[in-house]
């Protein structure tokens, strides 16, 4: 069998292998499903004809060789860093903040395990706000919100929010337990449907007049949706009523936003 023939089937296979890559991850994180069209595009191209990879005059195998090397290399670097289904066990890898091994029983219909790098990222999101709530660095929150909640409530609103809800209460740094992440996610205020929310499963120690709080039942659960590479933004509020009561009450009457309407999404 001759050398064009064995980069051939290796070509075949590989392009298989990226096809069968994009369909399995493009339900996880579509983020990664580039990595894989990318791949198959290189395939494609080796197997059309010569491209100068290696420098020109060089055999079509050599030419075709870098290429493979090239994939494979990428292939490594997917699977130290890992898929929403390529890590270990299925376990997203936890930073310190997530106490817990993933399959918590409180996740919500649908929850599934995420990028491992994704689920690191928003589970220090989560300890970062509450330790901005144990600091009282209200203006920090807003700033960690996402972009489309900044653009529905005023900074005084949620501010004005904050410290009525801390007025006689203190908290610590939270111990996320669990992260999993939603294809689909709608914020009720705008109706607005996010792809891909992480969903933090946590609990959050509270004292109200320097009294310790009992522990809620189940834990406590923040939805942040991705607005930039490695940056996740949190909501206030799941409902527009409650929404629109907040921004009515601590809002002033000149800067009050557009709400958007009253009907259920």
């Amino acid at each position: 069998m001759d050398d064009h023939r064995v980069i051939f089937e290796a070509s075949v296979g590989a392009l298989v292998s990226f096809v069968l890559g994009i369909i399995l991850d493009v339900f996880q994180d579509p983020g990664w499903t580039l990595v894989y069209i990318m791949g198959a595009i290189m395939v494609i191209v080796a197997l059309i004809g010569e491209i100068p990879l290696v420098g020109a005059g060089r055999p079509l195998v050599w030419q075709q060789s870098a290429v493979f090397a090239a994939l494979g290399l990428t292939g490594m670097v997917v699977s130290a860093f890992g898929t929403g289904s390529g890590s270990k066990g299925g376990e997203p890898a936890l930073t310190p903040a997530i106490s817990a091994t993933v399959g918590s029983a409180d996740r919500p219909p649908g929850c599934i395990d995420g990028n491992p790098v994704d689920a690191a990222a928003a589970g220090e999101r989560a300890r970062e706000i509450s330790v901005l709530e144990a600091n009282l660095d209200f203006d920090a929150l807003y700033d960690l919100m996402h972009p489309d909640a900044r653009a529905v409530l005023p900074r005084e609103v949620v501010v004005g929010w904050y410290r009525e809800e801390f007025r006689d209460k203190r908290t610590a740094q939270a111990t996320v337990h669990d992260m999993c992440f939603l294809r689909e996610w709608t914020w009720e205020k705008t109706c607005a449907a996010y792809p891909y929310t992480a969903v933090v499963l946590f609990d959050q120690p509270f004292w109200v007049h320097d009294e310790r709080q009992p522990d809620p039942d189940k834990a406590l659960t923040l939805h942040l949706v991705r607005s930039s590479p490695g940056e996740w933004g949190w909501f206030l509020g799941r409902t527009r009523a409650y929404v629109d009561e907040q921004i009515a009450t601590f809002g002033s009457a000149t800067a009050l936003p557009v709400t958007g309407g009253t009907a259920a999404c």
